[in-house]
């Protein structure tokens, strides 16, 4: 009988065999892990899910109607404004590739996101390959974004790369046994395009944003929109701090409203991440940027 592993252990009246204990063992493993997640998880604050937008200083001056011009960095304007986490977008060839110099300065961000679509829809074969050489050397790195990727008014380029060359990029995302997040930006003035489809599904991450203010009055509606065309995915707020479409400032009960809706979404696991646009407003002494630092300030270190 020993030879069947049949040996058994008692204690008072109860009798366990091997086979038991082992299977009583991996339970208690696997109880231990979920109980450590639950623990990681109930102690997340409010500020570990919210993300800069960002571009090389100077990028945006003398556009959109902004008041003066920025020489803010993205690391300096995260700090600032209180968010661990930066979204880095490339525009008008800034930086230049290879990134690494460049990307030093953000080494102690928590979590880094970088472009292989720029600011317009920018795109090339040789700049995304410099983008997942600069992921396997930052460990921090958790995924690449992109930006203005659609525009339908572009009849044959509607979308800055094909789907195949969206799956090939995919196809190179886990690096060292890390998995990189692939996101993307919707607009809702892109009225959720069925053309969007077969790329939102190759996407782990969609965040909507809304060009004017007006827009938002519909934004429970577009969300709601987007949980249908986008099922299963992680949904981000984009949450502007101007007002770019008709270029001028963010009115204060706008971006009240976001900031507070998100909140609850957040809470309620209807978005995953609130984003915030962007770096270059950080030092433009606008209301919007300050109301949103105090609002940060103030419920950053909540649990989540």
């Amino acid at each position: 009988m020993g030879g069947r592993l049949c040996r058994r252990w008692q204690k008072g009246d109860v009798m366990v065999t091997r086979r038991r204990f082992v299977q009583l063992s991996a339970a208690a493993g696997v109880a231990a892990v979920t109980s450590q997640k639950s623990r990681a998880e109930a102690r997340e604050r409010v500020r570990d899910r919210m993300w800069l937008w960002s571009h090389h200083p100077g990028v945006y001056d003398g556009m959109f109607g902004l008041p003066r011009n920025s020489r803010i960095t993205p690391v300096d304007a995260a700090r600032y404004l209180g968010t661990p986490n930066i979204m880095f977008i490339r525009a008008s060839g800034q930086p230049a590739y290879p990134f690494e110099a460049y990307a030093a300065a953000f080494k102690d961000v928590k979590r880094l996101q970088w472009s292989i679509t720029g600011s317009a829809g920018a795109t090339s074969r040789e700049e995304r390959e410099h983008a997942l050489q600069l992921a396997a050397s930052m460990p921090n790195i958790t995924g690449l974004y992109m930006d203005d990727f659609f525009n339908f008014a572009r009849q044959g380029q509607e979308a800055s790369m094909t789907v195949d060359e969206v799956k090939a990029i995919r196809d190179r995302m886990t690096i060292d046994g890390r998995r990189l997040e692939l996101g993307i930006v919707v607009y809702t003035a892109d009225q959720f395009d069925d053309r969007m489809r077969p790329y939102l599904e190759l996407c782990d991450a969609i965040s909507l944003w809304s060009w004017s203010a007006t827009e938002l009055d519909g934004l429970e509606a577009n969300f709601a929109r987007l949980r249908e065309i986008a099922p299963g995915k992680h949904l981000q707020m984009g949450c502007y701090m101007w007002d770019y479409g008709p270029r001028q400032p963010m009115p204060l009960e706008r971006i009240e409203r976001q900031c507070a809706l998100g909140l609850q979404w957040l809470r309620e696991k209807r978005i995953r991440d609130m984003i915030f646009c962007g770096a270059h407003l950080c030092d433009q002494g606008l209301e919007a940027v300050e109301a949103t630092r105090n609002w940060l300030a103030r419920v950053g270190d909540q649990p989540l």
